[in-house]
């Protein structure tokens, strides 16, 4: 409804934060400076995560509501964050930590970095997947794959199932991987 609404109600406070509690999407009907808001967009984002894409470039370029919105809605969000956001090594770390799904949505040349991908194979809810999301020299680093084997024994498998294939044949790892999870699910 708010998207067929004159701009007086678009910009009214109160009608914006119904319609984005019933449907978060709505906030790309909203005004200018509600967009802004960081409790409308909160709001809208706990309706639909999606509902970011649509809030305002200061926001999406703040670190600790971006921060915020993924530790509390996932990594996933970091899609909608600005780019300067995406490329700074600090913010990046942060969020890994938060959630380590973030690495999929971080610039490409943090995908190389050790200490950024270690930071989501930590995450307790990424495990040892990080190596998904990791640069294709890091997935081929025997080393590195037994680094992040060791991080989080919980993923074992994960970072197995996404190492360079040269490294699934490493007898080092495999034998550091049968160190940590001798029974396979």
């Amino acid at each position: 409804a708010l998207e067929y609404a004159p701009e007086n109600l678009r910009s009214d406070r109160e009608v914006v934060l119904a319609a984005v509690k019933d449907y978060g999407g709505a906030l790309k009907y909203a005004s200018e400076s509600l967009k802004a808001d960081r409790e409308v967009v909160l709001i809208a984002v706990e309706d639909d995560s999606a509902a970011l894409q649509f809030a305002a470039e200061s926001l999406k370029a703040d670190q600790e509501f971006i921060l915020e919105i993924i530790e509390n809605r996932g990594g996933h969000l970091l899609l909608h964050a600005a780019e300067s956001l995406k490329a700074n090594r600090q913010f990046v770390i942060k969020a890994v930590n938060l959630n380590g799904g973030a690495l999929k949505y971080v610039d490409e040349d943090l995908k190389n970095d050790r200490e950024v991908v270690l930071s989501a194979a930590r995450s307790e809810l990424m495990m040892s997947a990080a190596l998904l999301y990791a640069s294709e020299s890091l997935k081929a680093n025997s080393e590195f794959v037994i680094e992040v084997i060791k991080s989080n024994k919980y993923g074992v498998r994960y970072a197995i199932e996404f190492a360079a294939e040269n490294i699934k044949a490493d007898r080092k790892v495999v034998l550091e991987a049968i160190k940590l999870e001798p029974y396979p699910e």
